[in-house]
């Protein structure tokens, strides 16, 4: 049995105040996942959320506005960051859980 020491947890649509921002679906899930385990710890986990981008990250209501053409830039900068950041990590002791496709 393999321990895992770390869970990256990547969603698109993490990071945003949800009582301000209209996002349902998969960042209502990430937000519950996220609290449920910020209280029980049962495991370290690590949030990988559009933050990652830095200054080029969306920020309150950006991604809501975004047109098709924006939302899809955005999305691929995501990837190639997400990407990045996974490879870094040891694959023997850390599982990647996918938020988004």
């Amino acid at each position: 049995m393999r321990l895992v020491k770390k869970i990256l947890y990547t969603a698109a649509h993490s990071g945003f105040n949800l009582g301000k921002v209209p996002l349902g679906g998969g960042a209502t899930v990430c937000q519950h996942l996220v609290d449920a385990w910020t209280r029980q710890r049962p495991f370290d986990f690590e949030l990988l959320g559009p933050s990652l981008l830095g200054p080029a990250a969306p920020q309150h209501k950006d991604l809501v506005r975004y047109s098709e053409l924006q939302y899809a830039r955005f999305c691929r900068l995501f990837e190639q960051k997400l990407t990045e950041t996974v490879l870094r990590q040891d694959p023997n002791q850390t599982v990647v859980l996918s938020n988004d496709v």
